[in-house]
């Protein structure tokens, strides 16, 4: 039913939006809602870019970023928690993933290492915990572990998340 009446979207993504949704997404927020319908829906998940039907890019962070004066600078709300869906794995064709800055807890879904295409990965400022695989170095991504600020330039952020050394090399 998630693909019902949204053609040009591949449905296998959609799905994954939906599990994120049913099994990440810890509240409503009034501001995703775009259709007004009380709910959210897979398209209304965050920011997302889509390509010939795939989803190429999604970020869903959640934090506020205030002036020197306590002034709301902008704002990013998307509440997840839990463990992150193993289907995450199934976005065939994502190359950039930002969950940075919500309560996702356990271990990296191994799934995640499947994501041939991705060239981004952000994840910092959760509750992920355990070792990190070497299968993260088969992402072709230079790693960053350490405290700093969001805005990283680096093509991998895990920082400020419980995980273990050692690091991969």
């Amino acid at each position: 039913g998630v693909c019902d009446g949204l053609d040009g979207y591949n449905c296998e993504d959609l799905d994954v939006l939906q599990h994120i949704i049913d099994e990440n997404l810890t509240s409503y927020i009034a501001s995703m809602d775009d259709n007004g319908n009380n709910e959210i829906e897979p398209l209304e998940l965050g920011e997302q870019i889509w390509e010939d039907g795939h989803l190429i890019s999604f970020d869903c962070m959640d934090f506020v970023i205030y002036d020197s004066f306590g002034g709301l600078l902008t704002s990013f709300e998307c509440k997840l928690s839990g463990e992150l869906t193993e289907y995450i794995g199934n976005l065939s064709k994502l190359e950039r993933l930002n969950l940075s800055h919500n309560n996702l807890t356990g271990q990296l879904p191994i799934s995640i290492y499947n994501l041939s295409s991705l060239t981004h990965l952000y994840l910092s400022n959760n509750y992920f915990v355990g070792e990190i695989p070497n299968q993260i170095c088969d992402l072709n991504l230079s790693l960053h572990i350490e405290d700093n600020e969001y805005a990283s330039k680096d093509p991998l952020d895990i920082s400020n998340n419980q995980l273990c050394p050692l690091y991969p090399d």
